[in-house]
This record gives structure tokens, sequence and C-alpha cells, in this order.
């Protein structure tokens, strides 16, 4: 008689990062008092991404000498005071970049409004 038998094969599919973060908006605007203090919260910025696990987990980063961004939550502050004399808009670019490999990122542009603080003579 012809032999045969029969085994349990578990698979287990892993998700490939193949999808790039993206933001929900392309432009972020907001605005900052003039001479405020370094860490005053000036807005937040969010990407999400699709794929699993830590090809799905993004951090955040910017190039500026005058924010700073929370990596986990997207939360621009200042990182000194402004003042708006020397500079009434500020604009740079703010990254999303995925844990996977290799990462994936996309990019956002931050216009922050510095207000004229008046001071009473």
């Amino acid at each position: 008689p012809p032999l045969s038998g029969a085994t349990l094969v578990f698979i287990t599919i892993d998700d490939i990062n193949d999808n790039s973060p993206i933001f929900t908006e392309m432009v972020y605007q907001g605005s900052v008092l003039e001479e405020s203090s370094s860490s005053l919260f000036v807005l937040n910025v969010t990407a999400y991404d699709i794929d699993l696990g830590l090809n799905g987990q993004i951090v955040y980063s910017i190039n500026s000498p005058f924010f700073i961004v929370n990596p986990n939550t997207g939360e621009i502050y200042t990182n000194i005071a402004l003042d708006y004399e020397q500079q009434t808009i500020h604009s740079f670019t703010v990254y999303a970049m995925d844990n996977g490999t290799p990462s994936l990122n996309a990019s956002a542009i931050v216009e922050a409004t510095v207000i004229k603080l008046f001071k009473s003579i």
C-alpha cells in the first residue's frame, strides 16, 4: 500500500518596509510671541506610516537653530527667544523617518510667524 503523512506548518509573514511616512499636511503654520523663553510650544506635526511594527514607527527631526522637535511626538518648540525685528517668519523642513531597513522618509514645511510684542512706554 502507498505511504502518506501529514504535518502542520505555520508560516509567519513579516511586513516589509514598502511604505514611506506621510505627513497629514504639506505645510504647517504656527506662531510664537517674540522674546518668549526657549522651550515654548509652537505647533505639532503628524505623520503616519501604514507599515507594521518597526517599519511603521516614526521619528521626527529638523535642522533649525531656532527650533527643536520631540522626535517621538512631533511637537515643535522654540530653542531660543526669537526677535521680530531680526526675522518675522522662520521657514524650515521637518522630516519623518521610519525605523525600517532601509528606512524611508518624508518631509513637510513648517512656517513659524514671530508676533511682535508691543511694550508700553
